[in-house]
């Protein structure tokens, strides 16, 4: 199922200026999101000038959007509000710049029970691996 960023407000409960997500495609327990890295995000101004990098925090942040938005779309989950309980392994790879298109992969790794999903996360710009881990997603 492909969703377009109207759509994905329909899952989502995030709204500009802290929505990560430009587009979606899922299936069955896994997603693949995108992201363009706009460069006029006022975060650059300070991070870092002269030399932009998209800050590690908004890099999980999105990540956590697509595996939030991944557990939404399950019947069961629907009207729940998803949280980031826990970050294990994460690991940054690459630095990302302004100007990127990024590709957020999330896939449901184990239902814990109790509205709680362990899933594996990935960034990519093109083939590049720019991070990877391991997210607890709580839905209430």
């Amino acid at each position: 199922m492909h969703l377009n960023r109207e759509q994905l407000q329909s899952y989502l409960p995030h709204r500009d200026p802290i929505l990560l997500l430009d587009s979606a495609d899922l299936t069955g327990t896994s997603i693949e999101a995108v992201r363009y890295i706009d460069p006029a995000l006022t975060i650059f101004d300070g991070h870092f000038p002269g030399h932009p990098v998209l800050p590690g925090a908004y890099l999980v942040e999105s990540l956590a959007q697509a595996a939030a938005l991944l557990l939404l779309t399950f019947p069961e989950n629907a009207g729940k509000t998803p949280y980031l309980a826990e970050v294990r392994r994460m690991r940054f790879l690459r630095q990302t710049a302004p100007g990127s298109t990024i590709t957020l992969k999330a896939a449901l790794t184990e239902n814990a029970g109790n509205g709680l999903y362990e899933c594996s996360v990935s960034a990519y710009q093109e083939e590049d691996r720019l991070a990877a881990g391991v997210f607890m997603m709580a839905l209430r």
